[in-house]
């Protein structure tokens, strides 16, 4: 199971670190442009959370029954936001839940631990 937790997790990073309106093909599918946000507000936070849910949902269809909550600063940094995904992962028709780390740096990259 490890190496398909890998494979999302890579998966994951590719589609949150991926623009709506980059795809020429899916003109929805990654995150809401950062650019003009306040990334360190609280209520952003929420909103960005919203919108990783939805990509989650769309885009990442092994995982199920998603919960995306912010986690407040790493280490007291609040250019660094921490975001923690609760989902099920179904393999061979056994549900296994899980929880990934998700870090949200100055540059607006996520990083997945």
């Amino acid at each position: 199971m490890g190496i398909l937790v890998e494979s999302v997790k890579e998966h994951l990073e590719h589609l949150l670190n991926t623009r709506s309106g980059a795809s020429q093909s899916c003109i929805d599918y990654g995150l809401t442009d950062l650019n003009d946000a306040a990334v360190g507000s609280k209520d952003q936070a929420r909103s960005i959370s919203r919108d990783i849910k939805r990509c989650i949902k769309h885009y990442e269809t092994r995982l199920s029954d998603i919960e995306v909550s912010f986690n407040g600063y790493k280490n007291d940094d609040p250019t660094v936001l921490q975001f923690w995904i609760k989902c099920s992962f179904e393999l061979d028709k056994i549900n296994d839940r899980i929880t990934l780390e998700l870090y949200l740096d100055k540059d607006r990259q996520f990083k997945l631990l």
